[in-house]
Parts: structure tokens; C-alpha cells; sequence
């Protein structure tokens, strides 16, 4: 009876546990909610865990395998914690997933005869308040699927 009442006990406290994580993701992150990847903001586990009250373990264990319903579609909430990448105007720290979200604007709004060369798409970017350097730049591009600025020229 007493290991029976214990499991209920440590179910609902995993429950109360996961609900304070959640609440506070959303609190976080809401412009991510609302106009999805492009809003969202550096954010570490360990700040949520300070503000929930538990070790930051316990919540990298609560969002394992564990997805939130948006009205953006449904997201795994490990991908509300994206990394700090660099600092934008004002000392902002900017989320590698804004960056990215940026380059691909960049790359689709360019002209196809000359496309933009990584320096130059760092140089615009820098333009933006976002500091990177040239490698972290090909190293995204790579990621969103686009070709060298060569490979991308058409004539």
C-alpha cells in the first residue's frame, strides 16, 4: 500500500513538476508561440530551473521527449532552449535559429545573376546588429540548404 501511494505521490508531483516547467517556457517565450522560430530567445534551462525551483536536470528530464501545441504547430520543448549565439544592438543576445531565420530572407530576396557571397551576407548581417563571423555564416547556410554563392548563380 505504502509503494502504491508512494508512485501516485511521485506522479503527481512529476506532473505539478512538468506543469511549472511548461508555465514558465510560455512566460519566456511567447513571441515564439505567437510568430513562431523566428521569435524566439536565448534561453537556458538553468534560468527556468532557478524560476521553477528545481535543479537544472530535473527540467532538461521534464522537456525530454515532451511537445507543446501551438498555434504555430507542435514544437519539442528542447527547441525552446536554443543557444546564445552573439550579441546583437543593445547587448541583446541573439538565438542561433533568429540568425538563421535572417540569412534565409537575405538569400531569397537576393538577385539570382549576383548572388550574395558569405562575406557579404556576414557584412549585412553585421548591418543588423548581428556579429558573426564568415564561417559561422557558411555553417548556417549549409544548414538552411543553400549552395555556395557560385552554385547559387544563375545566369
Amino acid at each position: 500500500m505504502n509503494s502504491a501511494l508512494w508512485l501516485l505521490k511521485s506522479i503527481e508531483q512529476r506532473r505539478h513538476t512538468l506543469l511549472k516547467v511548461i508555465q514558465e517556457i510560455v512566460r519566456r517565450q511567447t513571441e515564439a508561440i505567437e510568430i513562431g522560430p523566428a521569435g524566439l530567445h536565448p534561453l537556458l534551462m538553468r534560468e527556468v530551473a532557478e524560476a521553477v525551483g528545481v535543479h537544472e536536470s530535473t527540467v532538461s528530464r521534464a522537456v525530454a521527449n515532451k511537445y507543446l501545441e501551438t498555434p504555430r504547430g507542435i514544437f519539442a520543448l528542447k527547441k525552446f532552449f536554443p543557444a546564445k549565439l552573439a550579441a546583437g544592438q543593445d547587448g541583446e543576445e541573439l538565438a542561433a535559429q533568429q540568425v538563421r531565420e535572417k540569412m534565409k530572407q537575405l538569400i531569397q530576396g537576393e538577385n539570382p545573376r549576383k548572388p550574395l557571397s558569405d562575406q557579404q551576407l556576414t557584412e549585412q548581417l553585421a548591418r543588423q546588429g548581428m556579429k558573426l563571423s564568415r564561417r559561422t555564416v557558411m555553417k548556417y547556410r549549409e544548414q538552411l540548404g543553400y549552395a555556395s554563392s557560385v552554385k547559387r548563380k544563375r545566369y
